[in-house]
């Protein structure tokens, strides 16, 4: 009888071997390995975007004067934010609990700083607008200032929607939901 119980138990144990051989096992040395190869590819992107926006702001300030560069400078505060927070993950060795919870703090505090960036590229002409009403009075002058930069910010404010959308979103936001989700797997 305990021969037979033997050969059940040895049987049980193969079927058991030949499934963990078909399982397919992620070590903490392979998800980091996939971690950084991704994060590094968003770093060089968010590092090129870093450097454009700072040539684009001598630019701006020297045809717009300050009217845009805040904006210019904020953005250009979010991604050096969302660089300097990306090294810490491929430079320091965290546990997998320990990047989880640090990736998801990156990613809402980013989610954040994109829409405070939005409201605030949004609002800025119309506040414009509303300073030169207050500087012409309510003249003709200054209802076609109040409508220009209305009608301007409508314009640039879906502009910078839809170019956000398009080419920034896709690089940070989606590569570290796609880190989480490799890490919370």
């Amino acid at each position: 009888m305990e021969t037979n119980e033997l050969e059940e138990m040895k049987a049980q144990l193969a079927v058991l071997n030949e499934k963990l051989e078909s399982e397919p096992i992620v070590s903490e040395a392979m998800l980091s390995n996939a971690t950084k190869k991704s994060v590094t590819k968003m770093q060089r992107k968010l590092l090129i975007r870093i450097i454009v926006a700072a040539v684009l702001a001598y630019f701006v300030y020297g045809f717009f004067g300050c009217w845009f560069l805040e904006w210019l400078l904020g953005a250009m505060a979010l991604n050096i934010y969302v660089y300097l927070r990306t090294r810490k993950i491929n430079s320091e060795p965290m546990n997998v609990a320990d990047n989880s919870k640090y990736t998801h703090r990156t990613l809402k505090i980013y989610k954040w700083g994109r829409i405070i960036l939005f409201v605030f590229f949004s609002l800025w002409l119309v506040y414009v607008g509303i300073l030169n009403l207050i500087h012409f009075g309510p003249t003709e002058k200054g209802f076609m200032i109040l409508f220009t930069c209305i009608l301007f910010d409508t314009f640039l404010a879906s502009f910078y929607y839809v170019i956000d959308e398009i080419f920034v979103k896709p690089d940070v936001e989606i590569t570290l939901e796609g880190v989480l989700k490799d890490l919370e797997s």
